[in-house]
């Protein structure tokens, strides 16, 4: 009871400093507006669930971009789910894939930037098993864009752009960590750091060493 009540006591969040917010809209097609989707879908769900409706579609349809991915690329993030000696391999000789990867999902690299940016993490829903869950595996795709633009940026010699796009991605997982309500919540940032210090670590060790 005691912490239910500092549940319903937090401090409200401005829905433009909600990163749970835009997250939930995250996967709308490039040209539409993540935030709006959002606080549409959230008004949507929380209708549903005042109403006692145990299954609902969200309004909108998402934007399927992984199966557009060529299959070179889709072979190589499968096999760096795993880093070790067959994914270092593959990053070695697929300098062109993953340049070829950065730049045909550019909108998805700019709106996983912008979620990094923003500077609170609040769960707006009721706690409920129908609750939907926001789109956290293509917030994964473009945290693995962002990583990978990392990498690239290793290989340039580009410390100081690894530097910035490593420090902004885990300071925002670690921030969610902390300010998530739910278990889920906890295990994706989790497992997004995870991820962060896995790829980010190969970022690091492809600088120079002077650098």
């Amino acid at each position: 009871l005691r912490l239910m009540t500092l549940f319903a006591d937090k401090a409200p969040v401005a829905d433009a400093d909600n990163a749970y917010v835009y997250l939930m809209g995250f996967s709308v097609e490039p040209a539409q507006d993540p935030r709006a989707r959002g606080m549409q879908r959230i008004a949507w769900a929380r209708e549903q669930l005042a109403n006692s409706r145990d299954a609902f579609d969200l309004p909108g349809k998402d934007h399927d971009f992984k199966t557009q991915r060529p299959s070179e690329l889709q072979t190589l993030i499968k096999t760096c789910t795993t880093v070790d000696a067959h994914c270092l391999k593959d990053l070695d000789q697929g300098e062109k894939t993953i340049a070829a990867w950065l730049a045909s999902e550019q909108w998805l690299l700019a709106r996983y930037k912008t979620l990094l940016a923003h500077p609170a993490w609040s769960e707006t829903l009721p706690f409920d098993v129908n609750t939907p869950l926001p789109p956290y595996q293509n917030a994964a795709e473009g945290q693995k864009l962002l990583l990978a633009q990392a990498w690239q940026l290793a290989g340039r010699g580009d410390a100081a752009g690894v530097k910035k796009l490593l420090t902004e991605d885990s300071r925002f997982w670690r921030h969610k960590l902390v300010a998530a309500d739910s278990l889920i919540a906890k295990m994706v940032a989790a497992n997004a750091l995870k991820r962060h210090f896995t790829w980010g670590n190969l970022a690091l060790r492809r600088l120079p060493p002077a650098v």
